[in-house]
């Protein structure tokens, strides 16, 4: 089969698709060469990583620091190469510390992450060529970073110890459950007495942080990757499905207040749609649509309605 004559017009396109793209190969012009990125974006990007490592140290020990940093950068990672693969121009991953605020005469904080930290992201600089590229590049991340996240919990409910469960009203924050730290839990600590519950280990409160911010970047809600997923699985049609979310998750606020702030971001960022690829008609394989119900599995599993209580 003979390949199509070359189109300048074509080859000047700056978001060239991936000669692998799709069932086939229209000519588009060489790639583009992956350009190396700026000096100033390097060590803004370090100075950040830095920054975090710092804050998630102060906030809960060198333990939880060193994992949770190895779990965004897993989690950021997995998106950036995929842009490489895809030949999509990005920034470098950006991490976000959240240093607690302290009044000169209190010790208390009185605005404070309980991460310490507020995630990390990366900026994608084109427009993406395919549904299949867009699905790609949005369950990278959470895949990458469920694996560091899964071992961490185990880890750190191997090493925690048992308890007795305080009485309410005693001011301790407890974490909330999910299927994946109910199952894991009663995996590793089979003969949990009644009355007793485990304390975590820093590095399984670094894991349950991770399968946390997996849940919720796996929302199938505008730029979040779980939108990026469904844009991939159904295309212009995920519209409908984003909203549903959203209803949920205002519905979720109205019973436990500290969803809120989610719920009013994700309508500011998700009232413009998902941006659309230059070509949205070509469905997704049978191996891509099945990951993509494992991804929403994972979604089920990790999501924590209620992630703190007092």
């Amino acid at each position: 089969m003979e390949s199509l004559p070359p189109d300048p017009e074509r080859e000047e396109r700056p978001e060239a698709v991936p000669r692998w793209y799709g069932p086939y190969r229209p000519f588009l012009g060489p790639p583009q060469p992956r350009p190396w990125h700026p000096p100033t974006q390097v060590a803004l990007c370090v100075g950040l990583f830095v920054a975090t490592a710092f804050s998630t140290a102060l906030t809960n020990g060198s333990a939880y620091a060193a994992t949770v940093m190895v779990i965004l950068l897993s989690h950021e990672l997995g998106h950036y190469f995929m842009c490489r693969r895809y030949r999509v121009r990005s920034t470098l991953p950006f991490f976000i510390p959240f240093f607690p605020l302290r009044l000169p005469f209190s010790h208390v904080p009185v605005l404070a992450s309980p991460f310490g930290t507020l995630g990390a992201l990366i900026l994608m600089r084109q427009r993406i060529a395919s549904r299949k590229a867009v699905f790609d590049i949005g369950i990278a991340g959470p895949l990458a970073g469920l694996v560091p996240s899964i071992i961490a919990l185990a880890y750190g409910l191997a090493h925690s110890t048992l308890v007795p469960t305080p009485l309410p009203d005693t001011g301790q924050i407890n974490l909330g459950s999910s299927l994946a730290l109910f199952g894991l839990e009663a995996l590793i600590h089979p003969h949990q007495a009644t009355g007793m519950e485990v304390l975590l280990h820093p590095v399984g409160y670094a894991g349950w942080a991770g399968l946390f911010l997996t849940s919720l970047n796996l929302l199938p809600v505008g730029q979040l990757d779980g939108g990026h997923v469904l844009y991939g699985l159904f295309g212009r049609r995920a519209r409908l499905i984003t909203w549903s979310a959203l209803v949920g998750v205002i519905v979720l606020a109205m019973f436990h207040h500290e969803w809120f702030v989610l719920a009013a971001l994700l309508l500011l960022f998700a009232r413009r749609g998902h941006p659309p690829a230059y070509d949205d008609e070509i469905p997704l394989d049978r191996r891509r649509r099945a990951l993509g119900i494992f991804a929403m599995v994972v979604f089920i599993v990790t999501f924590t309605p209620v992630p703190f209580s007092f």
